[in-house]
């Protein structure tokens, strides 16, 4: 009898210290959703709601385009292009470059249209349009639009800008 006392203590304490045979569920980490970049409040200018009218002998050095973007989601790099006139056959890219993750930067263009030509046909016309596009992807350089397509499930903000020139202005 003293033999068969150890064997069922033990046998209870290994059943015991074994714990709940039926396991846990594992949790599921829900996936981060990919927010969107944003525009900061206040830092759009000149506004987009309206036509800018550029006067070379007022506005010698140009218009200054300017809006500090943002995401939501810390760890994206946004990338951004500005396009004046963008043409789809084209795609001429005007400027680019990239913002850090997690910080909130101030994208500019100093947009001179009486200096440079953007497109095929810049001499005749009379509105330009000018477009800033932010993505937290990277841009493909294939693609269409040319110089505009980015990764499946990329998130982008476009803003757009016109303005107007009487070309017979410039000197």
């Amino acid at each position: 009898m003293i033999a068969r006392a150890p064997i069922a203590v033990f046998a209870l304490c290994a059943v015991g210290l074994a714990g709940c045979l039926v396991p846990y569920p594992i949790e599921e980490r829900p996936l981060e959703v990919n927010y969107p970049p944003f525009i900061v409040a206040g830092t759009l200018t000149p506004s987009t709601e309206f036509l800018h009218e550029f006067d070379p002998r007022v506005d010698v050095d140009g218009v200054l385009l300017r809006a500090a973007v943002d995401d939501p989601n810390a760890s994206n790099q946004l990338f951004f292009r500005w396009f004046i006139n963008y043409n789809e056959d084209i795609g001429a890219i005007a400027n680019s470059g990239d913002i850090s993750p997690g910080e909130s930067q101030t994208v500019e263009y100093l947009f001179r249209p009486c200096l440079q030509a953007f497109s095929p046909n810049a001499q005749t016309e009379i509105i330009h349009r000018i477009d800033l596009l932010v993505s937290d992807r990277a841009f493909w350089q294939a693609g269409t639009p040319a110089n505009k397509s980015v990764p499946s499930g990329a998130q982008t903000l476009q803003l757009t800008w016109f303005v107007r020139l009487d070309s017979g202005l410039c000197q």
